[in-house]
């Protein structure tokens, strides 16, 4: 649900059932204490500002059903570190990211494919494991 958790205050650690098809708008903004998150299996968007303003979101897992990142989804997250992509193929993203220092994990194999994709181009450090 759009708005769903914005601004919860103490919110460390959520677990959302599989079997969603998005995460909808501004569901986790300004959710300060937010560290790390993982995707569910089952979602294939996660929707505009869903993370903005997590400002202590340093990790977050994006499971093989992710499709697309909306514009600004983790925007102003100036504690990401590290960003996890299960799936082979890169998810497409709208402008999803505002800082691109954080370490992308890819898939063993597909690190050339990740570079070469027009939507993750900008992080400069795709590791494979």
């Amino acid at each position: 649900a759009p708005e769903a958790f914005r601004g919860v205050e103490g919110l460390k650690e959520v677990a959302l059932p599989e079997k969603m098809d998005e995460i909808g708008t501004e569901a986790f903004r300004d959710c300060r204490d937010l560290t790390s998150f993982t995707v569910p299996q089952g979602v294939r968007f996660v929707e505009e500002s869903t993370f903005e303003g997590c400002t202590s979101l340093a990790t977050v897992t994006l499971s093989k059903s992710v499709e697309r990142l909306r514009k600004d989804a983790f925007k102003d997250c100036t504690a990401l570190r590290r960003i996890v992509c299960i799936k082979k193929y890169p998810p497409i993203v709208e402008d999803a990211f505002d800082n691109h220092d954080a370490t992308v994990v890819v898939p063993k194999g597909m690190l050339n494919t990740y570079y070469v994709s027009k939507y993750w181009k900008d992080f400069n450090n795709v590791v494979e494991e």
